[in-house]
């Protein structure tokens, strides 16, 4: 189905890899709590106190928690209670420190987060040294810097250690999960109680443990959900470079930089896959009347896709096996058509709107290639009182693939 997508819709999602991390993921932007826990807690050992042995260990065997351009004597200067390591809550008010002096140097846009070249500046500078992290009134204990939504982010501000599960004020439910995930587990740090989502305990053993209180499932969905984003920040960023990208960058670079950033990136996404897709599939409807039952409807459609993808990769392939390299002409000669087919109704739509690309325009552009498809059906079906059985829908379709796939 991948081809009737490419062209019917203009919103498949190839399949592309996942992005790369790189240094400041989850240390700095975005900042992930649960991830420098995890890793802390690794690193530091049993007695949960983080010292320079142990700081350069994780450093060289690039573990992630102690990043390559980091400076002990940095990270030490937030030591509040001068006893030569750090423990968790030190440690993260560093982090904390690292997150504001980064975004206040090179969030240029004051958007919550580096994209572009805000990152590669960051990044430049923290490898040369040339960030500034200290401690100071800038960066309360339990504060973070903004997120990306424009909250900020709850910390614990309670000085208070370790407290025995049974006068911790945990609920009997919070208690059962720690103690079948830790069964030795016998007090909870207090501080660490209003993130619900990992809680750090103290065993019997004398051992520190970190438990995650999310379930199997919820841990899965947020995988989930972190894989979406990722796949459809791919998905923009290779259509800025493919024959639409003149297009996308017209209508969705708002800061003009000649890159989408995340709010950009959505905006375009959002009218790509779900306005433009629902316009692309309209005519669709003109198979049926108002009674055809919904089993019908999916069944005629089915058929439809079937004859689509079969003459859709005859002229991809010709009787050739498939290859990765047709694959990628067709495809780039396909999304050229493409451009050249929605940049003739924006012009229209950009005189008709004052010349400037907009919401109103995007939704005029959206209504002319309703029309011009609905034109299309009115012809295809004319001696069907403009209903389309399938060879006629097929037809039509096949058209318009034609006109697209026709050089200038």
């Amino acid at each position: 189905m991948m081809f009737r997508n490419l062209i019917a819709c203009l919103a498949a999602v190839w399949a592309v890899s996942a992005l790369a991390d790189d240094a400041l993921t989850k240390a700095v932007d975005p900042y992930d709590r649960a991830d420098q826990i995890i890793k802390f807690f690794k690193a530091s050992g049993n007695n949960g106190e983080l010292d320079q042995k142990k700081f350069l260990a994780d450093q060289k065997a690039g573990d992630n928690l102690i990043l390559p351009f980091e400076k002990w004597a940095t990270a030490i200067a937030f030591d509040k209670d001068k006893n030569g390591t750090l423990d968790w809550f030190e440690f993260e008010v560093y982090r904390q420190a690292m997150r504001t002096a980064v975004l206040a140097g090179f969030d240029k846009n004051k958007d919550g987060k580096l994209t572009g070249d805000e990152r590669d500046a960051a990044l430049k500078a923290l490898n040369d040294g040339k960030v500034t992290i200290k401690p100071g009134a800038e960066t309360p204990r339990g504060a973070l810097p903004p997120t990306p939504n424009g909250t900020a982010a709850s910390q614990p501000t309670s000085q208070s250690t370790r407290i025995s599960l049974e006068a911790s004020g945990l609920s009997d439910e919070t208690i059962r999960v720690i103690k079948k995930k830790v069964p030795n587990a016998v007090a909870v740090d207090a501080r660490n109680t209003p993130d619900t989502s990992i809680r750090i305990v103290y065993c019997d053993d004398g051992q520190v443990r970190v438990v995650d209180m999310r379930s199997d499932k919820e841990i899965q969905e947020l995988a989930r959900l972190v894989e979406l984003a990722q796949r459809r920040a791919a998905f923009w960023e290779r259509m800025v470079e493919s024959p639409l990208g003149e297009f996308i960058l017209r209508n969705f670079d708002a800061d003009g930089d000649g890159k989408l950033n995340a709010m950009e990136g959505e905006a375009f996404y959002t009218f790509f896959v779900y306005e433009f897709g629902a316009t692309m599939k309209d005519w669709q409807s003109l198979m049926f009347d108002k009674d055809t039952p919904e089993d019908q409807r999916h069944e005629i459609r089915r058929k439809l896709d079937e004859r689509i993808e079969q003459a859709v990769r005859k002229r991809a392939f010709g009787d050739d096996p498939p290859s990765p390299e047709k694959t990628a002409a067709f495809q780039k000669k396909a999304e050229s058509g493409q451009a050249r087919y929605i940049e003739r109704f924006e012009k229209q739509t950009l005189a008709d709107h004052g010349g400037k690309p907009s919401a109103a325009t995007r939704a005029a552009l959206l209504k002319a290639i309703e029309a011009d498809f609905h034109e299309r059906a009115k012809k295809a079906g004319a001696n069907n009182n403009g209903q389309l059985t399938l060879e006629e829908a097929e037809k039509l379709y096949l058209e318009w693939l034609d006109e697209l796939l026709k050089e200038k």
